[in-house]
């Protein structure tokens, strides 16, 4: 946590070790300083309590996307704690200290995984228990959707606009969310319509027509226009792209009050401890936001606000209620 200004100016032969997870800026500051010799480096870590995607990226790779590492020449050493690994240790200590351990973090703290939360998030009722993997002979076998909608949030630079796909069963009360699309460039509403169709929702099988429920932000940032020509742009290239005249799918934008961020954080949080939301593993950024936003505007709040639009509609009213419990209640 130091300055990463107190990293530079050093020339590093030996080698480095890195206790811990470090901040990405130290990380590529502390490398600089021993690229010049070729310094080897050494790293222990468990990846509890800060954002760790990129690291992983950068040793081991993107298992979800089957992308190989970043860098070359990278060897882990993975000890999980068995009484194998630990012959100092009794049996019965060993799983005292696992069942003291909570369940979100065992796969990290005892078996070396990456995937990790930060401790202080805003949605502290996310675990692993909430991502799921379509199973058509399992629990989760998605034929009893019920309802069909679509998050928006739109970021004021490329790649930060992020669309997300939910489906709701009644008869479960679970809301999963299904898929997600960031544009990697700055696009027209028309390319965008496209892509919602394209990217989005034809991979699951679902046609436009499907979709009930459309909800976009109401701050347009730096789009260049207020949220509602930005929604009604979009509605109207999706009326266009699917032939119609009149638009069949209104994009509303959601109930943004005082207060508001809190409650649908408080919302999710409680919906996921309850198990009534599930997310598709391949959801990689609606994942990474409920495991490490902060409440700040970074790039985790893009992803949130997306997922969280849509959900107001599900986890606050009767479906198609359009009223948020949260405007009744203020």
């Amino acid at each position: 946590d130091q300055a990463v200004i107190a990293l530079a100016g050093g020339t590093i032969s030996g080698g480095i070790w890195i206790d811990e997870v470090p901040k990405q800026s130290h990380w590529a500051e502390i490398r600089t300083r021993g690229a010049v010799f070729g310094a080897p480096v050494w790293c222990t870590i468990t990846p509890i309590g800060r954002p760790t995607e990129w690291l992983r990226s950068t040793i081991s790779g993107d298992p979800v996307h089957n992308t190989p590492p970043d860098e070359a020449g990278w060897s882990e050493h993975i000890v999980p704690l068995t009484p194998e690994n630990a012959p100092h240790r009794s049996k019965s200590s060993i799983e005292a200290q696992i069942a003291a351990i909570p369940l979100y973090e065992r796969s990290i703290r005892i078996g070396a995984g990456w995937d990790q939360v930060s401790l202080t998030r805003m949605i502290p009722g996310f675990t692993d228990l909430n991502i799921f993997t379509p199973d058509p002979h399992g629990a989760h076998r998605l034929d009893d959707l019920t309802h069909l909608g679509i998050g928006a949030d739109y970021g004021e630079r490329p790649g930060r606009t992020v669309f997300c796909l939910v489906g709701y069963a009644e008869s479960s009360r679970i809301l999963y969310c299904l898929n997600e699309w960031a544009p990697g460039e700055r696009m027209t509403p028309a390319e965008e319509a496209r892509g919602i169709r394209d990217q989005l929702v034809r991979p699951w099988g679902i046609s436009m027509n499907q979709i009930q429920f459309f909800k976009g932000d109401s701050n347009s940032m730096g789009r260049g226009s207020v949220a509602i020509s930005v929604n009604a742009a979009l509605e109207r290239a999706i009326a266009e792209m699917m032939g119609l005249t009149v638009p069949m799918i209104r994009i509303r934008p959601p109930y943004k009050g005082s207060g508001s961020v809190r409650w649908r954080s408080r919302l999710i949080s409680s919906a996921c401890v309850e198990g009534r939301i599930m997310v598709e593993q391949g959801c990689t950024r609606t994942i990474s936001a409920l495991r490490h936003w902060m409440g700040a505007n970074d790039k985790y709040k893009h992803a949130f606000d997306a997922f969280a639009y849509i959900s107001d509609q599900f986890l606050t009213t009767e479906v198609g209620g359009g009223v948020s419990a949260y405007q009744i209640i203020r």
